[in-house]
């Protein structure tokens, strides 16, 4: 199970995610919907660990991504661009 809790993520000054909070059961398919620069994206790379959240906190499994590093080793994230 993928917990999100209380997420907040700033990028500058700017306050991308406010308090965001999501429960995906296992086996589940989710998909998020918004217009350009909702926070998708923000949203999905603090999921997978590539961004830290200022608050809150993602939970895989019961284990904090951020803090477990076995847990992100089972995470895989393919952007839109590539940046190469």
């Amino acid at each position: 199970m993928i917990r999100v809790n209380n997420l907040v993520k700033y990028l500058g000054e700017e306050k991308i995610l406010d308090d965001i909070n999501l429960s995906v059961k296992e086996g589940s398919i989710y998909g998020l919907i918004g217009p350009n620069g909702a926070g998708k994206s923000t949203l999905i790379r603090n999921m997978v660990g590539i961004y830290t959240p200022d608050e809150g906190e993602v939970l895989l499994n019961g284990m904090n991504v951020q803090k477990e590093v076995q847990i992100r080793e089972k995470l895989g994230y393919v952007p839109d661009f590539q940046n190469f």
